[in-house]
């Protein structure tokens, strides 16, 4: 909305300044014609052909230029925040890798771990239905004897599972 609205002031202020030109040339062409030179006034004070020229500042574009200027600034601004964002992309992306790969090793460490576990317990098992089998016996001399060998089996198993 208001950039076609400035673009149209722009055109229309291109064909009032052509127009203005047009009417300096003739006026430059009366002068050599008639030897004396004609004067146009388009804002009531006289001008000669020594008048001051416009200043692009002064121009009627100068909204136009400035808000094209703006434009560009902008652009260069969004195009480094893209650069550093697509840097920091970059960054993050190492690290996720870096996190999966790390995450992988762990997965594998900890299916050992549960291998050994597993077969930690299955001997554990297997020690207690020995023990519960030794603890049926009637001779008390042999209750003690049992429990004794249980325990220090035990005692092998709960090392070796550490020391490992």
């Amino acid at each position: 909305g208001t950039e076609l609205a400035i673009i149209k002031g722009f055109i229309e202020s291109t064909r009032e300044e052509v127009e203005q030109m047009k009417a300096r040339i003739t006026s430059k062409n009366d002068t050599k014609q008639t030897g004396s030179p004609v004067q146009h006034s388009s804002s009531g004070a006289g001008t000669n052909k020594y008048s001051r020229l416009s200043s692009i500042a002064d121009s009627p574009h100068r909204e136009y230029i400035a808000s094209l200027e703006q434009q560009q600034l902008t652009i260069r601004q969004q195009d480094e925040t893209i650069d550093m964002m697509g840097e920091s992309m970059g960054n993050i992306r190492s690290m996720s890798n870096n996190i999966a790969q790390e995450l992988d090793e762990q997965a594998v460490m900890l299916d050992e771990f549960g291998a050994e576990i597993e077969h930690a317990d299955s001997r554990l098992d297997a020690t207690m239905k020995k023990m519960a089998k030794v603890l049926h016996l009637s001779n008390d001399r042999r209750q003690w004897m049992a429990i004794g060998t249980i325990s220090s089996a035990i005692l092998v198993v709960l090392l070796l599972l550490f020391v490992m």
